[in-house]
């Protein structure tokens, strides 16, 4: 049986979780903006289905990233707020996770997204090339 009480609470700590990094996290303001974007230019040059799933897990795997590193750090700062070195490691390695999957995200959108946008606005460029 669903607890919908319970399952609405969840909802809620979840999403004050997300407006908690939008608020401290100048890095999730900027994926915010490049997330509105590649929505806004997926629409406009119409994507496949199967096009649309890639852009969206990445985008998704970004923000999850995003949030993971977020919590790993608010432990760290909780546990050891003075500098330390092994801290710094765990920080690293959790803001490391983020920059790889932004670099995924920027390799898939411009894979898809790059020929789609010259197909737009330059549809004979594309018959030069292939």
């Amino acid at each position: 049986m669903i607890k919908v009480k319970e399952t609405l609470n969840s909802i809620k700590f979840a999403s004050s979780g997300i407006q908690y990094l939008l608020k401290h996290e100048p890095n999730a303001r900027i994926h915010l903006i490049a997330t509105i974007i590649v929505i806004f230019i997926s629409i406009w040059v119409n994507l496949s289905s199967l096009e649309w799933v890639a852009i969206l897990v990445a985008i998704c795997l970004v923000w999850t990233a995003e949030l993971f590193n977020t919590a790993i750090e608010t432990i760290f700062n909780l546990v050891e707020p003075a500098q330390n070195p092994v801290v710094k490691v765990g920080k690293d390695t959790a803001a490391g996770a983020v920059l790889v999957m932004a670099i995924l995200s920027v390799l898939i959108g411009s894979i898809i997204l790059i020929p789609a946008v010259i197909e737009k606005i330059f549809p004979w460029l594309l018959e030069i090339f292939l």
